[in-house]
């Protein structure tokens, strides 16, 4: 390094904008890797060690697993190979031309003989079974985690509402009051009053619908992950944008994505399977040895058995079919590759316009709070009638919802990046290197 230094020192008094175009090419690395690790998840999300423990432990996950289970005895059968020692046994009684009788016994053992050749396909086909089976659990886990971010979000975004329309029905409650010494004093008609308390029902039904999406919500969380604490955070958080270029997060996304990884194993599989069922033209021999004795014992015989089948039309049309499996995942792996870059610089899309919404409703909310309160004093002095003061608080209280909406949005488009992104919740052997 401390060479390439002095070279480019050397370059830069030569040629400046060279030197420059150079220190570029040679920090992009670097910087490109840097950035995106600067970015902290949301602090609304739940603890990463209690989130690792809820996927570990979650229904879905536990089926997920056997996929490892299986991978590895998929390699066991295929570095054992199909061939198997059978033993066979005879006993029959016999006369010969002189009316002598005499019972024989024939014994023997055989199997057959995996080429060299293919064995080390075999092998190679096992290894890849086990990787397979491996990534199907990564890729379990991953959407287990995007599951969850979903479902979590649900509900905070469910809770926070349900507290955002209490607080919305404390103010039309006072705001109710202000109206009926207004009546009473002869400074109002009767039916304002009856405006400010169907204003106020409207807010409780809606309060009522809020605290029951957010039931709903707990209890499908609860469901689906029975071992995740709840624990509402007190404060909303403010939305943070997405640190970095989107380019660099795109290609973070697609660089170790489970579900590319699994669609090239499979396809290399397939190229396997494809590559021993041509050799599998050539059938294995079976080899076995027998013992028989014939006459009561009188004649002893100790031969060596060969044998091997003659491949056919039924070969070759394995063959052929394989090699057509192997085209179909070369098809298919391109497909998810594309699935998977498009997805990614979808959600990136999302959580960079996202951000920007918040901002957005968050200047129209305190705008539209600060209209409110003036036409709630305006209103308590006999400046506006009581369908300014309706207006305004309907049209803060819809701003104030979608500020909500707008930030557990951003929030959880964030946090969906960085799941992608595998800066988020990962496997256990992601995290400690080996198969859990």
């Amino acid at each position: 390094m401390d060479g390439t230094c002095i070279r480019l020192r050397e370059v830069c008094l030569k040629a400046p904008l060279v030197g420059v175009c150079c220190l570029l090419w040679v920090l992009a690395p670097q910087v490109r890797t840097a950035e995106p690790a600067q970015d902290s998840p949301p602090a609304d999300l739940p603890p990463a060690p209690a989130v690792q423990h809820a996927l570990q432990e979650s229904p879905r996950l536990q089926v997920a697993s056997e996929s490892i289970a299986r991978g590895r005895a998929l390699e066991r059968r295929f570095r054992a190979g199909p061939h198997e020692l059978e033993l066979s046994a005879l006993s029959q009684r016999r006369t010969d031309e002189f009316g002598r009788t005499g019972r024989e016994q024939e014994y023997g053992v055989q199997t057959g003989l995996r080429w060299p050749w293919k064995r080390s396909i075999d092998t190679r086909i096992g290894g890849l079974a086990r990787v397979v089976g491996e990534l199907g659990f990564r890729d379990a886990w991953h959407e287990a985690g995007r599951t969850l971010l979903d479902q979590w979000y649900a509900w905070l975004h469910a809770e926070h509402t349900s507290q955002l329309l209490a607080r919305q029905l404390d103010v039309l409650i006072r705001q109710q009051e202000v109206v009926a010494k207004r009546v009473a004093g002869g400074d109002a008609a009767r039916i304002e009053v009856q405006l400010a308390e169907a204003e106020t029902s409207r807010t409780r039904s809606a309060g009522f619908q809020a605290q029951r999406n957010a039931t709903l919500a707990r209890e499908l969380l609860r469901s689906e992950f029975p071992d995740l604490p709840l624990i509402l955070p007190d404060v909303l958080h403010p939305g943070r944008d997405l640190p970095g270029i989107d380019a660099l997060w795109v290609d973070l996304i697609a660089e170790h994505n489970h579900e590319i990884e699994l669609a090239e194993a499979i396809r290399d599989e397939a190229h396997l399977a494809a590559e021993r069922a041509l050799r599998d033209r050539l059938p294995d021999p079976t080899v076995g040895i027998r013992y028989s004795n014939s006459l009561g014992g009188d004649r002893k015989i100790i031969g060596v058995t060969f044998s091997i089948p003659l491949g056919g039309n039924a070969r070759a049309s394995t063959a052929h079919l394989a090699r057509s499996d192997a085209r179909m995942a070369d098809g298919e792996a391109r497909r998810i590759r594309d699935s998977v870059l498009a997805a990614a610089r979808s959600v990136v899309a999302d959580a960079r316009l996202s951000f920007q919404a918040w901002l957005a409703a968050d200047a129209a909310r305190q705008q539209l709070q600060a209209v409110a309160d003036a036409a709630s004093r305006g209103y308590s002095v006999g400046e506006f009638d009581i369908s300014v003061l309706l207006a305004a608080r309907r049209t803060n209280q819809l701003a104030e919802q979608d500020q909500v909406d707008a930030l557990f949005r951003a929030q959880k488009s964030r946090a969906r990046v960085m799941l992608d992104a595998h800066r988020l919740w990962q496997s256990p052997d992601q995290a400690h290197g080996e198969a859990p």
